[in-house]
């Protein structure tokens, strides 16, 4: 497919996502060249070093990557991370910057956790009372008669791994109203929207210290995820998808390196 295809694609499956200035997706190391046709889509968390080598190895040249190349400006670059973009170029790879376009797109990761923590929908939580708002969280209650929290958790550590699940604050049998949020958003919305909604518990992933002990003090109890096995899960889920999407395109997950980040 040529790259006005792939992108052409997202926006019509995911328009939300051009509507945000905050996280639109982006070419951000390539050419938006017509001619240039990809037949293997690569999709990563990190574009570190390791993960450009083995997209070369695979003869992958196009990657979605969930965080950008470029962390800190330019005049920041370190002598270690040129080395790294001079690979990527020399290997002829262009870097496009899906952010949180995974986070909030219908089948996303808020959605996925909806399944993982076998729970209902209620309803999608946005930012502003709009049609056109963009969906930043999800209101949901139990999925069965059953309201013990207990079968919340013991979801969310069976698939996410015990050791990746932490818990904070009461653990009352009944529970009617759970929100799942993308941190950064829960910490937008602040404290009106839980409130507005009467949420009881908020899954969400590396949340501060300082924000749990705010929440857990007004009653509400906190489910939070590590990070990177968040993410990592949610990437692969969305690979998932975007084979559905592309059914002409080969769509390869590339295993990121916690070693070393290009920044």
């Amino acid at each position: 497919m040529y790259f006005q295809q792939i992108e052409s694609i997202l926006q019509k499956n995911y328009p939300f996502a051009w509507k945000s200035l905050s996280f639109q997706p982006y070419l951000e190391f390539g050419e938006k060249s017509s001619n240039k046709w990809y037949s293997t889509l690569g999709i990563s968390l990190f574009p570190s070093k390791e993960v450009i080598i083995s997209a070369k190895k695979q003869n992958i040249h196009f990657i979605f990557t969930y965080f950008p190349l470029f962390f800190r400006p330019v005049k920041q670059i370190s002598e270690f991370s040129i080395k790294d973009i001079k690979l990527l170029a020399l290997s002829d790879i262009s870097l496009y910057v899906i952010g949180n376009l995974i986070q909030f797109c219908k089948g996303g990761i808020l959605d996925m956790m909806i399944r993982m923590s076998s729970l209902d929908l209620i309803k999608n939580i946005s930012e502003q009372k709009s049609e056109e708002s963009i969906p930043i969280g999800r209101l949901c209650r139990p999925l069965t008669n059953s309201t013990d929290f207990s079968y919340i958790l013991q979801n969310l550590q069976k698939n996410f791994g015990a050791k990746n699940v932490h818990l904070w604050g009461s653990t009352k049998s009944k529970v009617e109203r759970i929100g799942i949020f993308e941190v950064d958003s829960l910490l937008k919305i602040g404290f009106k929207v839980l409130f507005e909604e009467n949420i009881e518990v908020i899954v969400t992933s590396d949340l501060s210290l300082n924000w749990i002990w705010k929440l857990v003090n007004l009653g509400i109890t906190v489910i939070s995820i590590d990070s990177l096995t968040y993410l990592t899960h949610g990437l692969e889920n969305f690979s998932k998808q975007l084979s559905v999407l592309m059914p002409r395109m080969k769509i390869e997950y590339i295993p990121y390196s916690l070693q070393r980040l290009v920044i």
